[in-house]
C-alpha cells in the first residue's frame, strides 16, 4: 500500500512538474513583443499556410522604424502576425501597386469590425503595430491607411468565429507599409 501511494505521490508530482514547464514555455512563445531579429524565423513559420507569402523574405535594409508583433495560437486565441516600417516614397509607391494587384478590397482607416461589418466586408486585422494605448481594447488605423484585404480564404465563416486574414495596410503619407495575416 505505501509504494502504491509513493508511485501515486510521485505521478502526480511529475505531471505537475511537466505542466508547469508546458505553461513557462507556452507564456515564453506567445509573448507579443517580439524582437525584429526573430522576423525570418516567424515568417518561416508561418510560411506553410499560405497567408505571409506576401510578406517581404527579410526586413529590407531601407525599413526604418521596423515594429514587429506576434502572438501564437493557444486554445481558443488565435494567431497574429504583423509587421510595419517605414520605407522610402518610391518603395512605397512599388509596394502599393503590388498590393493593389492582390487586393479583394480596400478599405479607409479603420479596424477589423468596422471592416467586417460593412457592406460585402472581409475580415482584417487591428493596428497592433500602431505604438498607442488602444481605445475600446484595439487599436485602428488612421484614414490615411489603405487597409488592402487579399484573397477571402475558405475558413471565412464569421458565423462560426474561425477566419484566416491575411493583407497589407499602406499610408503613402506617413511611407508606411504594415504587413498582416491573422488566424482565429
Amino acid at each position: 500500500m505505501f509504494a502504491a501511494l509513493v508511485l501515486f505521490v510521485g505521478y502526480v508530482t511529475f505531471i505537475g512538474i511537466q505542466f508547469a514547464r508546458g505553461f513557462k514555455e507556452y507564456a515564453k512563445a506567445s509573448d507579443s513583443e517580439a524582437s525584429v531579429a526573430d522576423y525570418k524565423t516567424i515568417r518561416e513559420r508561418w510560411f506553410t499556410n499560405g497567408l505571409v507569402s506576401h510578406f517581404p523574405d527579410a526586413i529590407p535594409d531601407e525599413a526604418k522604424n521596423v515594429k514587429l508583433y506576434y502572438q501564437s495560437a493557444f486554445l481558443q486565441r488565435g494567431a497574429v502576425f504583423q509587421v510595419r516600417f517605414s520605407l522610402p516614397p518610391d518603395e512605397i509607391t512599388k509596394t502599393y501597386e503590388s498590393a493593389v494587384l492582390q487586393k479583394t478590397k480596400s478599405f479607409r482607416g479603420g479596424d477589423f469590425g468596422t471592416h467586417v461589418l460593412s457592406p460585402d466586408g472581409l475580415p482584417t486585422t487591428l493596428f497592433y503595430t500602431s505604438g498607442a494605448k488602444p481605445t475600446n481594447g484595439w487599436s485602428t488605423f488612421p484614414t490615411d491607411y489603405e487597409v488592402m484585404a487579399f484573397d477571402s480564404l475558405s475558413t471565412n465563416n464569421l458565423s462560426s468565429s474561425h477566419w484566416k486574414s491575411h493583407g497589407v495596410a499602406i499610408s503613402k503619407t506617413r511611407n508606411e507599409v504594415v504587413y498582416w495575416a491573422e488566424i482565429w
